[in-house]
C-alpha cells in the first residue's frame, strides 16, 4: 500500500502536520523526541567545546611562540612539528597499551608483530 500524503490533524490548531506511523515502528512523536534530545545534547557539547577553545587559546599562542623560537635557532619547522606529533602519538599508544591485562598485552604484542609486515596506509 503506497504511503499517502500527510494531512493536517483537524483537532490540532498548530502548523504541525501529523505523519502516519511507518511500518518499521517509528512514529512522528518518537522521531521528534529523539531528534530534539540529540540536538539539545549536541548544542551543549558545542557550547562546552567553544569554551574550551577559548580557554586553550593562551596555551596555543605560547606553543606558537615556542615553535617560532625553535625555528629561529635552527630547528627545521616541518621536521620539528613531525617529531612532536610522533611523540604525542607514542605517548597515547603507550597509555592505551598500559591499561591492558597480561593476556591482552600478549595478544596486542602478537598483533603488532604481524602488523609490522603490513605497509602503513598512505606511506610509500
Amino acid at each position: 500500500m503506497p504511503l499517502q500524503a500527510p494531512t493536517p490533524d483537524a483537532s490540532d490548531d498548530s502548523d504541525k502536520t501529523i505523519l502516519p506511523d511507518l511500518s518499521n515502528g517509528f512514529t512522528q512523536e518518537a522521531t521528534e523526541s529523539y531528534t530534539l534530545r540529540i540536538e539539545n545534547l549536541q548544542a551543549q557539547i558545542d557550547d562546552i567545546m567553544a569554551k574550551a577553545r577559548i580557554a586553550c587559546q593562551p596555551f596555543k599562542d605560547d606553543m606558537k611562540e615556542l615553535k617560532k623560537a625553535a625555528a629561529e635557532v635552527g630547528f627545521e619547522k616541518k621536521a620539528f612539528n613531525a617529531s612532536l606529533r610522533a611523540r604525542r602519538l607514542k605517548a597515547k599508544a603507550a597509555k592505551a597499551s598500559s591499561s591492558l591485562s597480561d593476556t591482552q598485552r600478549w595478544t596486542f604484542d602478537q598483533i603488532e608483530l604481524f602488523q609490522q609486515k603490513i605497509p602503513l596506509p598512505g606511506i610509500e
